[in-house]
């Protein structure tokens, strides 16, 4: 790498770091059972674009840095480390992700995931039957004995899921038709990368807080608001990453 690519890289990865510092400092917090738990903002717009241009190492020390900055710019309750940590874990997946997809057709993508989020729902939906219709049959008892009382983890979340992505594919199609810019090649895989790293940090997030400042022992209660609220997040992120992401390319290929 030339000194020259480095300059640009460095200069994007400031950039971005930056403008994700100050849109998570001061993104909105809600809360849940009366205490902070559940952030929305669009930091991850920017936050991504190191970790898909430049690989892992710039994704994790992106989203790290923008974690710790953010809080000390506006605290907003306890300083946890280890959802640093997480912030790192998901600069580092949203980067494999993208290597993963990125030369991916998509058609072919589009297939995968219809067929993922069908499977979802007819799970979800199999679930919610035996639970509350059947509780006494096999398949019931054998749910409760993996999954104890947390049913709603194997029901609700499982059809949310496959609702949104089905939406999500639909939105897809609406957007091929009408689109005639640059975010056509973009959109559908930013959306399964986003989506798919969002989902699994939030399980982790919900996590750490439950454990560490009191939010409700019921991981479902937790867990299923930061689930569909991270789901939301990235359809909308997507959509301006989508339009971002070729232009902070041209950027580092000059």
């Amino acid at each position: 790498m030339s000194k020259s690519q480095s300059v640009r890289r460095l200069t994007i990865s400031a950039i971005a770091l930056a403008l994700g510092t100050v849109l998570r400092a001061y993104s909105l917090m809600l809360p849940i059972s009366g205490i902070s738990g559940m952030r929305i903002g669009l930091y991850v717009v920017f936050a991504a674009i190191p970790a898909i241009l430049f690989g892992p190492l710039w994704g994790g020390m992106t989203f790290g840095l923008c974690d710790v900055l953010s809080y000390f710019l506006n605290p907003q309750g306890a300083y946890l480390p280890w959802l640093t940590l997480a912030a790192i874990l998901e600069g580092i997946l949203i980067a494999y992700l993208w290597k993963a997809v990125k030369e991916l057709k998509p058609i072919i993508l589009q297939r995968i995931l219809l067929i993922v989020f069908i499977a979802l729902g007819i799970f979800g939906m199999v679930n919610l039957y035996f639970t509350n219709f059947e509780p006494q049959s096999g398949w019931s008892l054998f749910l409760s004995s993996i999954a104890e009382a947390k049913f709603g983890f194997i029901t609700f979340v499982p059809l949310i899921v496959a609702v949104a992505g089905l939406g999500m594919l639909l939105l897809n199609y609406y957007l091929g038709k009408k689109d005639t810019s640059s975010i056509k090649p973009y959109f559908l895989k930013l959306l399964f990368v986003l989506i798919t790293a969002e989902i699994l940090l939030s399980l982790v997030n919900s996590y750490i807080l439950i454990k560490n400042i009191g939010l409700p022992d019921s991981f479902i209660m937790t867990y299923l608001p930061r689930l569909i609220k991270e789901i939301m997040v990235a359809v909308v992120a997507s959509y301006v990453l989508a339009f971002l992401l070729p232009l902070a390319q041209k950027v580092e290929n000059r």
